[in-house]
């Protein structure tokens, strides 16, 4: 039971994750100009990765 609610918090907690970035950064690819610092904030690879493009 208890390895249920552990995968249960799992998933919700990456679809709150999606969420928030979508609703900070929009449902497009991130703006170099816009969101430029919050990107370099972050410091995920990733997030500079598509900062990049």
């Amino acid at each position: 039971m208890l390895v249920t609610w552990s995968i249960l918090a799992f998933l919700v907690s990456a679809l709150c994750w999606i969420v928030g970035d979508a609703l900070i950064v929009g449902f497009h690819r991130p703006d170099k100009r816009e969101h430029g610092e919050f990107i370099g904030l972050m410091g995920g690879r990733l997030l500079r990765l598509l900062h990049a493009y």
